[in-house]
């Protein structure tokens, strides 16, 4: 599929998660390759994410929205849950990776279910959690857990999300370790010994704390995006 320049990684970081009627799920590849079960078709429980407009309406261009998916067909070990399949689909929105796995619906077709920011693979809100939990055949909460005060340590508020964090940005077993949730909030250990506590990037306790740990590149891009270190919070709009 060929994509105009305004689809590419300067046309701004905002998409939304989207679910497509049944019709859309078939993709149209054109004379004698029309039809169900081929390598374009959308498998039940992809993950599909298409630009955002300023007013986070699925950007559309001639009558249609572009997307990219990812329902892994291949059954790749490191693609089981949602979130895992919502980042790869993300990143080829992104790039404009080569791939297969673009689409493209009518807008009647698609129904928006979560804003998502490109530079920093987070979910920013659910726009329909329980047609989120429906698509991706997983809970809403375990894609994007609800947000919580912060800071806080305490064991009993924050256990459940151990289970749901992203790989780790900051992996230092003998230092320090920080790992991201899709709700753009993470969980931090700043030493051996000492507890994990839920963390906002924009809080500036956290980004003073962060600043002492030296976190690489791929640290800082992760929690912050292209912009780089927070001189205020972050507006979370598309462009």
């Amino acid at each position: 599929m060929s994509w105009p320049v305004e689809f590419g990684p300067s046309a701004g970081r905002g998409a939304l998660l989207i679910g497509l009627d049944r019709d859309a799920m078939v993709q149209d590849l054109g004379a004698f390759r029309t039809g169900r079960l081929m390598e374009t078709d959308l498998l039940p429980g992809s993950a599909v994410i298409c630009r955002a407009d300023a007013a986070w309406r699925p950007l559309e261009r001639d009558g249609s929205v572009l997307f990219a998916f990812e329902g892994n067909e291949i059954a790749a070990v490191n693609l089981q849950s949602f979130v895992d399949r919502a980042i790869c689909a993300a990143g080829r929105l992104a790039t404009r990776a080569p791939s297969i796995a673009y689409g493209r619906a009518r807008p009647e077709q698609i129904r928006p279910l979560a804003r998502y920011d490109l530079d920093r693979n987070v979910i920013l809100d659910l726009l329909d959690p329980e047609g989120l939990s429906a698509w991706a055949g997983e809970p809403a909460e375990r894609i994007c857990p609800p947000r919580i005060g912060t800071p806080c340590s305490d064991p009993e508020t924050i256990g459940h999300l151990f289970p749901l964090v992203r790989s780790t940005l900051i992996s230092d077993p003998d230092e320090a370790l920080l790992w991201p949730l899709m709700n753009g909030q993470v969980l931090l250990r700043e030493r051996p010994g000492e507890p994990v506590t839920l963390q906002d990037p924009e809080d500036p306790q956290f980004v003073r704390v962060l600043r002492g740990l030296d976190p690489d590149e791929r640290a800082i891009r992760g929690l912050y995006g292209r912009s780089g270190w927070p001189d205020r919070p972050d507006d979370p709009s598309p462009t």
